[in-house]
């Protein structure tokens, strides 16, 4: 790591890598990751590269220092921002970022707090941070329902102030949606609108339907 970045509170040598904590964050195909074992270089250019939280091989992202998992939400793993809350008993916090723009508890934070709870509780199977659990919450954040705004307003050629944000028009599941790839340039992540799916997709109405959630469907 160069003199300039933020440095992890502990390093612990541990095999042939060293353990991390916090993480920090590491980048793979456009994802950042939280990175919680460091190894060396593997030649005088290459970079610092490590293990993430998620069990990917990414490379350490020296400058940004620590994983932040609100830092660029679109673009960071679902998997590692869990793992790092459930490791540093933030889950309420990552719960609750899954609320609804009023800040009420949409439906996707009423089924992650009920798969925290099972977990958490006496009769629960698997622990918090058991794999399966974690598996869960991912999909309830990936399903979460996401705000659109009208096309016009993405390449902002609306009469919308331009200080404040664009009215939504509906909510979608990005995860059931057909998006566009890197070939649309800055318009990547358009959803297609012959393929959008409206949320509450049938993912997260099973969950909720399976952990007993109710009291609205947004």
């Amino acid at each position: 790591m160069s003199a300039g970045a933020e440095r992890p509170a502990r390093l612990v040598a541990a095999g042939r890598g060293r353990d991390v904590d916090p993480p920090v964050t590491g980048v793979e195909g456009g994802r950042w990751h939280g990175v919680e074992r460091l190894y060396p270089p593997r030649g005088a250019d290459a970079g610092e590269c490590g293990r993430a939280l998620c069990g990917a091989l990414v490379r350490v992202a020296v400058r940004v220092g620590v994983f932040d998992p609100d830092r660029v939400p679109a673009r960071t793993c679902l998997e590692c921002g869990w793992r790092a809350a459930i490791a540093a008993g933030t889950v309420a916090e990552r719960v609750r970022a899954l609320a609804g723009e009023e800040g009420a508890p949409g439906l996707a934070a009423r089924v992650a707090e009920a798969v925290v709870a099972e977990a958490d509780g006496p009769y629960g199977y698997f622990d918090l941070d058991h794999p399966y659990t974690v598996q869960l919450l991912v999909a309830v954040s990936a399903h979460a329902p996401a705000a659109l705004v009208a096309e016009e307003c993405c390449d902002r050629d609306c009469e919308h102030p331009g200080d404040r944000p664009c009215p939504t028009v509906a909510p979608a599941c990005l995860a059931c949606s057909e998006q566009t790839g890197a070939w649309a340039g800055e318009r990547e992540g358009v959803c297609l609108p012959e393929a959008t799916i409206a949320a509450p997709c049938e993912v997260l109405r099973t969950l909720a339907a399976h952990y007993r959630v109710t009291g609205g469907a947004s």
